[in-house]
């Protein structure tokens, strides 16, 4: 049987030396061996099994995906059929120093990360990434057990990419997002970060821009969406410029990067902006009609809980608490004031986890003539 194998585009024959907190990936081509699937072992220094990823390709070829929390010795065990590949274990070193490519064969691109706020509850987590070619690979998601969750991806590919995060099959908000992909030393002006791609209502997105060794012209920059955007941008004086943005509506954003007037590769970049998690605020939430409304509740045993939901007036009332669709937990109710209301969730007696919390209430616009307005040349004069 005849394996190759490679690691983010560099072999593996001797022993390697990795950087820590970066998502690396391992391409096991199996082409050639005949049926069989991949497996894969990550032994951190401290003995312990790691959490890492197999994908299989439409190509024949086996993606592993692992991160390197610490600095170290890693022994990855990778067999086909069961059976070691050759040179398997490999013996890989990891620093917490960036480690420059051992050959400039193959471009070395920045990984992707995104932190974005979802609480994973009982149902299953998943994400998948399209790379220009049409591959598939998938990306390292963990949960922060903070209200976030962080996704890793290590590109192989140039080009514009794209990726789903789905809970139980069905896309979180902000999914699918896209990102683009460039070479590191590229000598163009280049930008990555993740206010490219993601962002949410309120809340500064950034992205850096890299202008080193591009030779002489001017930065422009401009963020298009449903929301003004104030720009912010700082010269770092290496080469590089941090650049902020503040959307304060959701939806998509287009941020144009421009120099020497000419659009730079992967502009106008989209960003999805997402709503601000710390008060619900919706169109469907108005005085006198029922809705559902989602909590950040992680309790799974319903029985042993209870809800209330107190008006701007002080006036508590208790609320139906039940398991939405996406199977995160919520309530039930149809406002009656408009303003800021407060949500609790007790068990024994108690406010469990993320509890109390808030939620937007406006003025039902159902038969308000008052909202109407009417304008035109009809209004003043008509032709016979």
């Amino acid at each position: 049987q005849r394996l190759t194998v490679s690691i983010g585009g560099h072999g593996m024959s001797s022993l390697q030396k990795l950087q820590t907190s970066e998502g690396t990936v391992i391409t096991v081509d199996a082409k050639a061996a005949g049926k069989g699937k991949v497996t894969c072992k990550v032994m951190t220094p401290q003995g312990m099994e790691l959490d890492m990823d197999v994908v299989e390709n439409r190509d024949g070829t086996f993606d592993i995906y692992y991160t390197a929390p610490e600095p170290g010795k890693y022994v990855i065990t990778i067999r086909f059929g069961g059976q070691n590949i050759p040179k398997s274990p490999f013996h890989v070193m990891a620093s917490n120093e960036p480690v420059a490519p051992r050959d400039t064969v193959d471009p070395l691109f920045r990984p992707v990360n995104f932190l974005v706020p979802f609480t994973p509850q009982q149902g299953e987590i998943t994400g998948e990434v399209r790379m220009p070619s049409g591959k598939t690979a998938r990306p390292h998601i963990t949960d922060n057990k903070d209200g976030t969750i962080t996704i890793k991806y290590q590109p192989i590919e140039r080009g514009l990419h794209e990726m789903d995060i789905k809970y139980d099959g069905n896309h979180i908000p902000g999914s699918p997002l896209q990102f683009f992909v460039d070479a590191v030393n590229s000598g163009v002006v280049t930008a990555y970060g993740p206010g490219l791609s993601y962002g949410m209502v309120n809340k500064s997105a950034t992205f850096t821009v890299v202008t080193k060794n591009a030779g002489e012209g001017g930065l422009s920059l401009a963020v298009e969406g449903p929301s003004k955007a104030e720009i912010t941008c700082k010269d770092n004086k290496d080469g590089t410029c941090t650049v902020s943005y503040l959307p304060t509506a959701p939806g998509d954003y287009n941020i144009i990067v421009k120099f020497d007037n000419k659009h730079i590769p992967g502009s106008p970049f989209t960003a999805k902006i997402t709503g601000d998690d710390s008060i619900t605020r919706t169109s469907q939430l108005n005085v006198g009609t029922s809705a559902d409304v989602s909590l950040k509740i992680t309790e799974t045993d319903l029985s042993s809980l209870t809800a209330s939901i107190r008006a701007p007036s002080g006036n508590e009332e208790p609320c139906l608490l039940k398991r939405l669709p996406n199977r995160h937990l919520g309530i039930s109710f149809t406002p009656k004031e408009v303003g800021e209301h407060e949500v609790s969730v007790r068990k024994n007696g108690l406010h469990v986890a993320n509890s109390p919390s808030k939620i937007m209430v406006g003025q039902s616009e159902i038969g308000e003539a008052s909202r109407v307005k009417a304008f035109g040349k009809g209004l003043v004069e008509a032709l016979l």
